[in-house]
């Protein structure tokens, strides 16, 4: 490419660029042409994504360096100082998981946080990242291994005065809990062949 098209392409790039930081109607605009785009295409966009990667790792390399830079405006040497910093396991879970673990950060002041595994920072997505939330889940997940620990298990548990957030234990008035037997849940034969064919 010839040097002065090269610097016009490169001028016309700033001041697109600028445009898209500035003006608020031109960013929708574009970023609703771009999801329409992807929408039409994805299928198309993934499949040559795949083949440009999947036959060139450094270009599957390349590709990492750029996400993080671009996305996060991180190196590939600060994520791997993140990753050791954190024993190369998800701060969250702290289970070692053979993807590379996702940058965290908060969606509002756009500040990085920590690496997480896909389900975690799926689950914090899910939750709103609405902490009362989790702890009332976490609470209820508690409860129920409690409860299922033993058939004299009942009412509120022991763990509940401790609790600061509130903890109640779950009551559905309508809906009746099965005698605990002790026994696992498991589908009947018969039922485990039905949704073996869709039925």
């Amino acid at each position: 490419m010839d040097d002065s098209v090269a610097e016009k392409k490169r001028r016309k790039n700033a001041r697109k660029r600028q445009r898209y930081a500035e003006d608020r109607e031109f960013r929708e605009k574009l970023n609703a042409t771009n999801r329409t785009h992807w929408r039409k295409n994805k299928d198309a966009i993934n499949v040559r994504r795949r083949g440009k990667y999947a036959t060139n790792p450094k270009r599957r390399a390349d590709s990492r360096k750029n996400s993080l830079k671009w996305k996060y405006g991180m190196s590939v040497e600060q994520y791997a100082a993140k990753l050791a910093e954190q024993g190369g396991v998800c701060i969250i879970c702290r289970k070692p998981k053979e993807k590379p673990l996702c940058v965290d950060h908060n969606h509002e002041t756009r500040k990085l946080r920590s690496l997480l595994c896909d389900k975690c920072n799926l689950g914090l997505g899910y939750f709103d990242e609405d902490s009362a939330a989790m702890r009332r889940a976490a609470d209820y997940v508690d409860y129920w291994q409690w409860r299922h620990a033993s058939p004299d298990n009942t009412g509120p548990p022991p763990f509940a005065a401790d609790s600061q957030h509130g903890f109640s234990a779950p009551s559905l008035p309508s809906i009746q809990s099965p005698p605990l037997t002790g026994e696992d849940i498991t589908p009947s034969d018969e039922i485990a062949g039905d949704n073996k064919t869709g039925g």
